[in-house]
């Protein structure tokens, strides 16, 4: 059992398939789900061998970082001008630093 899009049961049994699905119980089935889905995207993403697998699969990030962002109440807007104040104050991790001891 996992957090599927949406319109996958749908998609399922357009194309003559069969599904068992259902809602999500409660706030905190979906929050634990949403969390669990976000190690697997990543994994995913990680594991792309090839650009247009690792696009995918990072929408497929965004998508489920939109829906936790929802659930906490947090706008999209909010959360990228977290980033560049965090960016500006503190750089980003693109260059590679490794701290050794602190």
């Amino acid at each position: 059992m996992k957090l599927v899009r949406d319109l996958i049961p749908a998609i399922i049994e357009a194309s003559g398939g069969v599904c068992e699905w259902r809602y999500v119980n409660s706030r905190e089935e979906l929050f634990s789900m949403l969390e669990e889905k976000m190690v697997e995207e990543t994994g995913e993403f990680l594991d792309a061998v090839d650009h247009d697998h690792a696009v995918m699969e990072a929408g497929d990030m965004l998508e489920v970082l939109r829906a936790l962002l929802q659930f906490r109440g947090i706008s999209i807007e909010d959360a990228e001008q977290a980033r560049i104040e965090k960016y500006n104050s503190r750089g980003g991790f693109s260059g590679g630093v490794v701290l050794k001891k602190s």
